[in-house]
C-alpha cells in the first residue's frame, strides 16, 4: 500500500513540476485550484490564441474557436453562480452542468480548477458558450463571461456532489483547500421555479 501511495505522490509532484515548467517556458503564472471571488476585477488582457493555448485547448480546434469568437458566434450561453455552478441556459428539462477546468486572468495569469464563490450566491454571471470537436471526436467547451472576457475551459460535470474549495492567491484572500459533500437540490429554471419531469415529480440534482 505504501509503495502505491509513494507512486501516486511521485506522479502528482511530476505533474505539478511539468505544469510549472510549461507555464514558465511560456512566460505566464500558473495557479492550481482557485476561488473566483470578484467577477470583473481581473479582466482578460490575453490574446485569444495565447489564452486558448495556455488552457491546453487542442491545437486543431484553436483556429475555429478564434474565428467564432471574433464573429460572436457562440453555441449558446451558460449562467455561472456560486449557488448552482455553471449551467447551460435553455437546454431541455435537465440542463447541462459544467465544471471550470481553467481560466485566464489579467495579462499573464492562468488558474487550473476554478470555483465561483462571490458573496451573493444568487448572482449569476452570463458567459458565451462555444463547443468544437477535437481530432479524437471529443467535444471541447470554452466559455467567455461578459463581465471580464476571461476565456474559460469547461468540462461536462460527471461526478455530482463533490466540491473542491480553494482560494485564489490574490491580495484579499488566503490559501485554503477542502473537500465536502453537498446535498441534493431541486433543479430550477431561469425564473427560479422548480422543474418537474413528465410525471410531475421534482427533478433533483447536486450542486457544486
Amino acid at each position: 500500500m505504501k509503495k502505491h501511495l509513494y507512486g501516486f505522490a511521485f506522479l502528482f509532484l511530476l505533474i505539478q513540476a511539468f505544469s510549472t515548467a510549461y507555464a514558465a517556458e511560456r512566460g505566464f503564472l500558473m495557479k492550481e485550484n482557485c476561488v473566483w471571488e470578484h467577477p470583473g476585477e481581473e479582466p482578460s488582457k490575453w490574446g485569444n490564441e495565447d489564452a486558448l493555448r495556455a488552457l491546453r485547448i487542442p491545437e486543431e480546434t484553436i483556429e475555429r474557436f478564434v474565428t467564432r469568437i471574433q464573429k460572436d458566434q457562440p453555441d449558446g450561453w451558460v449562467d455561472i453562480s456560486p449557488k448552482q455552478g455553471v449551467v447551460r441556459q435553455q437546454f431541455g428539462d435537465m440542463p447541462e452542468r459544467f465544471t471550470i477546468d481553467g481560466m485566464v486572468f489579467g495579462k499573464q495569469k492562468v488558474c487550473r480548477g476554478v470555483l465561483p464563490a462571490w458573496a451573493d450566491i444568487n448572482r449569476k454571471e452570463k458567459a458565451r458558450l462555444y463547443a468544437e470537436q477535437d481530432k479524437n471526436g471529443s467535444i471541447v467547451y470554452i466559455a467567455i463571461p461578459t463581465v471580464c472576457n476571461n476565456i474559460t475551459r469547461l468540462s461536462l460535470a460527471k461526478r455530482q456532489g463533490l466540491i473542491v474549495l480553494a482560494t485564489y492567491e490574490g491580495p484579499h484572500t488566503k490559501t485554503a483547500t477542502t473537500k465536502r459533500r453537498v446535498p441534493k437540490n431541486i433543479v430550477t429554471d431561469s425564473n427560479g421555479d422548480p422543474v418537474t419531469d413528465s410525471s410531475g415529480k421534482y427533478i433533483t440534482t447536486y450542486t457544486y
